[in-house]
Parts: structure tokens; sequence; C-alpha cells
């Protein structure tokens, strides 16, 4: 009965070592997920500063053709004026067309960013989904787990009471008795995994009916 209760406090203690791993895993996809929600504040930020520089280069633009507007009139009242202004106009328009290809370049890359930033969220969504997929599976797991130590209990006192009535047919046993109430506890404290607490409620199963037979010899 000892050596199986050292076999099953291994066992315990790999299934408790495993669900520290998955809390670690679940730590990290949170840490990710706050560095993508930071990169993604990040994005918009320097869309927000690019479409208020377009802004910026739109009034230009509407400047520019106020002045060529202005041109024209005073083209129209003094021809005298119209190399002097045809100059000037050459020079808005060059102006204009130099505005359209900087609107032009910063339209590009407003559209990259805009697909970054919507790549962004998808990964965000795509982590939020995992990380409540993972939440879910531990309170399956816990409630799975509260379960079982609950059968285990039922199956330790069952036990103890067995090893009462042996202890009263052979003395040696209340030195095992003692040992088992010392690995009970730590049954108690470790068992964390569905697999390996079926494995060790069959095994106390198996136990039992051999004290039975035992009991009955």
């Amino acid at each position: 009965i000892g050596s199986e209760s050292s076999r099953m406090v291994e066992r315990l203690a790999s299934s408790e070592g495993r669900l520290r791993q998955m809390a670690a895993e679940k730590t990290q996809i949170e840490g990710s997920s706050k560095e993508a929600e930071q990169v993604a504040e990040s994005l918009r930020a320097e869309v927000e500063a690019l479409a208020a520089e377009k802004a910026g280069l739109l009034e230009r633009l509407a400047a520019a053709d106020g002045g060529l507007k202005q041109l024209q009139a005073e083209m129209s009242s003094d021809k005298a004026q119209i190399l002097k202004l045809a100059a000037a106009r050459k020079e808005a328009e060059s102006m204009a067309a130099s505005l359209k290809m900087e609107m032009k370049t910063i339209g590009s890359e407003s559209s990259r960013m805009v697909e970054r930033l919507a790549s962004s969220e998808g990964r965000l969504r795509q982590m939020a989904a995992e990380k409540t997929q993972i939440e879910g599976s531990s309170k399956e797991a816990e409630q799975v787990a509260e379960s079982l130590r609950a059968e285990v209990e039922a199956l330790a006192a069952e036990k103890a009471g067995l090893l009462e009535r042996l202890a009263a047919a052979d003395g040696g046993l209340k030195q095992l008795q003692a040992e088992m109430s010392s690995d009970k506890a730590q049954i108690l404290k470790l068992a964390a995994a569905r697999k390996e607490a079926e494995s060790m409620a069959a095994s106390l199963k198996m136990e039992m009916k051999t004290i039975g037979s035992e009991s009955s010899r």
C-alpha cells in the first residue's frame, strides 16, 4: 500500500506540473494580447496623424486654387500682367501637382497602415477567443477535479475504515495506516488532472478489493 501511494503521489505531482504549465501559457497569451493592443493603439495614432497632415495638404491645395482664381481675375482686368500671371500659374500648378503627389503617397501609406491595423485587430480577436477557450477548459477541469476529489475522499474514508478493522487483527498494520493517512493528505492536495485522478480512483478500488479479500481471509 505504501509503494502504491508513492506512485500515486508521483503521478499527481506530474499532473500538478502540467496544470502549472497551462497557467504559464495562459499568462503568456494574456501578455501577447496586451502587446498587440499597444501596437494597434500606436497604429491608430499614426493613422490619425496622417489624416491630420492630409487635411493640412488639402487646405494648402485649396489656398493654391484660390490663388489661381485670383490670378485669373487679375489677368482679365489687366492684360499687361498676363506674362507675370502665367508664370505664377505654372508655379501654382507645379505646387498643386506636388501636393497631389504627396496626397497620393499619404493615401497609399494610410491604406497600408489600415491593413496592418485590421490584421492586428484580427490577431487580437483570435487571441481573445483562444483566451476564452482556455478559461472555459480550466473551469471544466476544475469542476472535474472537484468531483474526483470528492470521489477520492469517499474512497479514502472507506479505505480508512477497512484499515482500522485490519489494525484490530494485526498490530503491524497500524504503522501502515499512519503512512497512508499522510499519503492521503498529499493525494487530496495534489489531485488536479482528470486522467490521473481516475487512475488513482481505480487503483484505490483495486486496493479496497484486495484489503476486503484479505479481511475475509
